[in-house]
């Protein structure tokens, strides 16, 4: 499993415009995703999707927009800033009907899948998880955390 190049995928200049539409934050990725989603054009086919970004020193549980097409945007400022490659890997998508969905019945939290918000990984996620990893760290790494007295896991 790839993750999605950053210097491939990612629109820096829709994504920074959409930042500064929504008054993104560094730190609150789901929540600036969502806000970007509801910044978007009705008209675009856009998903909001939790899964794991990477850094040259860790792969993260991040928060961002897909379009139809695959773009990436992104409105966490901090992200927009960094000029290295990075990898998106996606976990869960929401589409815009999903997100509103949630927020009506009063599920607010983010990020939406509760055992990502309780930094746990379901079990339908790990090779992803583990694809991003070994991304940054390689495959032993990934072996040593499928050790399941190392790894905090869902299942």
């Amino acid at each position: 499993m790839d993750g999605k190049k950053a210097s491939d995928w990612l629109d820096r200049e829709r994504s920074a415009d959409l930042a500064g539409k929504v008054a993104a934050r560094d730190k609150e990725c789901f929540r600036n995703a969502v806000m970007a989603l509801g910044a978007l054009g009705r008209e675009e086919n856009a998903d909001y999707v939790e899964g794991w970004a990477t850094t040259p020193w860790m792969a993260t549980l991040h928060g961002w927009v897909e379009l139809e097409d695959g773009t990436i945007i992104d409105s966490t400022p901090t992200w927009l800033e960094a000029d290295d490659d990075r990898l998106y890997f996606a976990g869960r998508r929401y589409s815009r009907a999903d997100i509103w969905g949630s927020m009506e019945d009063g599920e607010t939290a983010l990020p939406l899948d509760e055992y990502l918000r309780m930094e746990m990984i379901p079990a339908d996620l790990r090779d992803t998880y583990f694809a991003a990893t070994e991304a940054v760290y390689g495959p032993e790494a990934v072996e040593f955390m499928k050790n399941p007295t190392l790894t905090k896991e869902a299942s």
